[in-house]
């Protein structure tokens, strides 16, 4: 399949002026070297800067660091305030380190291990098309492959690796190294890769010229895709994992459907809902659409499972409950729900908000629409509200936390897991609260809202399961949530390597692809 998600893109080639930089004459330079001219027009286009005493050391070994930063100096954005401190051999003072936050937050690099960077680390070829690769997902392209000709050494290529060096390569911005051969491991210069930086950006401008041709808008803005959703990518990568999966995070899409069925209170209720959600959206596509694009975009996408984290519904209306079961029994890709607190109560009723009796009356439509039953045919009630899916080596915890508590059997099976060396992915409706998103939060909401916030009296239970997840023993890899309408990646505690994400609300376009893998 090919997709090219709708791609924007300015004029990336001349991205940090408007007018031609001229590069200061480098002394190892020679211009006869089959360097020069990429070297040069790197250099003119602010990519790459030199090492120093007027010299660019095109033979010296490029590192991790070194090309993390040339990715964040071809993108021209500032990076300032980009932070990410989830790797212990990265200190906050290095002169890479905004371009490494920038580069982890937006899915373009991982580490070498769950809490590893190796910014010294010589790059190697294949690491170094994956993160071209990643770069052009998260500015909005995708490139499909077609043909087999595969590299002769294709077997030594990581499996993680091969999608990213074949794209690259079938798009001519690297080529192999000598009777077809790619040489995966093999290690790149200063000047090599200052090559495929201008190989690369070539390619980029003739994307760029297209888009303008067919009338594309040329704009810096990353544009919503095919499917109207602003999507990012996130790699995850777990040591150990042998399998690689994919899944994608949908949260808070807030559908206001109603039909004839529904009481006049409902649906009175619900069409001033909508309203107020329509009156955020700048696009015009209604809610209902983008949940369907969502379940098409996992599709297209080939997503092990799409994960929806609460407030996919406004409230559990029958016209809601109906449109979601049209869409969960109708799609071939695994849903995985975790209740968020508008999904099972009306809130027109003050008194009986998040009530018993709205629980007890209205879980048991999800289970029908999640076919939740016991053996014998009768419904679960999702007992305490904690369910699980399991993947080879992976394991996927949904737990509802819809009433700002956790239930009590969730530390108990998370640490099974720990006992059992299997990581585990978490889905929560209601974010944990950690310091780095108070402030936000409290800005949007007037107060912090997210688990464990002191005004939400967290119970006993709950402040337990909190403390687990932020400690050493903890199997949760990364924690995936909604409710606050925001995009937001956190790590979770300096005890381990956890991160938590938010993410933006899907009514108004927010979806997130997780790539998870050893």
């Amino acid at each position: 399949m090919k997709k090219r998600l709708i791609s924007i893109v300015l004029c990336i080639t001349s991205i940090m002026l408007c007018i031609p930089v001229l590069a200061a004459e480098f002394n190892d330079v020679p211009n006869d070297a089959w360097y020069y001219e990429a070297v040069y027009y790197c250099a003119e286009k602010g990519i790459f800067n030199g090492t120093g005493d007027s010299g660019f050391s095109p033979l010296r070994t490029i590192s991790r660091a070194e090309f993390v930063k040339v990715l964040a100096n071809y993108e021209g954005v500032d990076i300032s305030d980009q932070s990410y401190n989830g790797f212990i051999d990265v200190e906050t003072n290095s002169w890479y380190y905004n371009a490494m936050a920038w580069a982890k937050n937006e899915g373009i690099v991982s580490g070498t291990s769950n809490n590893t960077f190796s910014p010294n680390m010589r790059i190697n070829r294949e690491q170094l098309c994956t993160m071209m690769y990643r770069y052009l997902n998260y500015k909005g392209v995708e490139i499909s492959v077609i043909g087999d000709d595969s590299f002769a050494d294709d077997l030594d290529i990581s499996d993680w690796a091969k999608e990213s060096v074949y794209a690259i390569k079938s798009v001519g911005v690297v080529k192999g190294v000598g009777d077809n051969r790619f040489n995966p491991m093999g290690t790149a210069t200063r000047s090599e890769a200052a090559q495929l930086m201008m190989n690369f950006d070539k390619y980029y401008a003739e994307l760029s010229k297209e888009d303008t041709e067919d009338g594309t808008e040329d704009t810096d803005k990353k544009e919503e895709n095919e499917f109207m959703l602003d999507d990012a990518v996130v790699d995850i990568k777990i040591e150990g994992l042998t399998k690689n999966y994919k899944f994608l995070h949908v949260s808070d899409a807030h559908l206001t459907l109603t039909d004839e069925t529904d009481l006049p209170e409902v649906i009175a209720h619900q069409k001033d809902r909508g309203v107020a959600f329509d009156a955020q959206v700048t696009d015009g596509v209604k809610k209902e659409d983008r949940l369907a694009n969502a379940y098409k975009y996992a599709e297209a996408e080939g997503c092990n499972s799409i994960f929806l984290t609460g407030d996919i519904i406004d409230t559990p209306s029958n016209g809601n409950i109906a449109y979601l079961e049209s869409l969960v029994k109708g799609s071939s890709v695994h849903s995985a729900y975790v209740l968020g607190n508008h999904d099972w109560t009306f809130s027109y009723n003050p008194d009986e908000y998040q009530s018993g009796a709205q629980r007890g009356e209205h879980i048991p439509k999800f289970q029908r629409v999640f076919d939740k039953y016991e053996e014998d045919g009768s419904e679960d009630l999702w007992e305490d509200y904690v369910d699980i899916y399991e993947y080879d080596g992976l394991a996927v915890v949904a737990i509802d936390n819809s009433n700002n508590q956790i239930p009590n059997s969730a530390t108990a099976i998370l640490q099974n897991y720990a006992s059992k060396n299997i990581p585990v992915i978490l889905l929560l409706h209601v974010p944990i609260s950690v310091p780095t998103m108070v402030q936000d939060v409290s800005a949007m909401w007037g107060r912090d809202i997210c688990l464990g916030a002191a005004n939400l009296a967290p119970n006993a239970t709950t402040q337990r399961f909190i403390n687990y997840l932020k400690s050493a023993e903890s199997p949760v890899k990364a924690i995936l949530a909604g409710h606050i309408h925001m995009d937001h990646v956190d790590d979770i505690s300096s005890n381990n390597d956890t991160v938590q994400y938010t993410l933006g609300a899907t009514y108004q376009g927010a979806a997130r692809i997780f790539n998870i893998h050893g």
